[in-house]
């Protein structure tokens, strides 16, 4: 990851900054949660790397622990272009 400004370069895509608005409740609308779903759309990987971003961004460890269940449960991006 290359950062420039607030933006970070991940496999030569830029991605957007950070959520600054944590509550660090682990409530069910978490802003990491939504960062997470963003990243996996703009990464198009299934959302590993989006995870690995998220989880190694965040050092309380009960948070961590809900972000971890809550973005393994996180269902694959749907294809806008998807006949189905």
């Amino acid at each position: 990851m290359v950062p420039i400004g607030r933006w970070m370069i991940v496999y030569q895509r830029y991605l957007p900054p950070e959520p600054t608005t944590c509550c660090m409740s682990g409530c069910q609308n978490c802003v990491w949660i939504q960062y997470a779903a963003d990243l996996t759309k703009i990464l198009d990987d299934g959302g590993e790397k989006a995870r690995e971003i998220v989880l190694e961004k965040i050092s309380d460890p009960s948070l961590k622990m809900f972000l971890k269940l809550e973005l393994q449960n996180m269902p694959p991006p749907s294809k806008s272009n998807d006949p189905t």
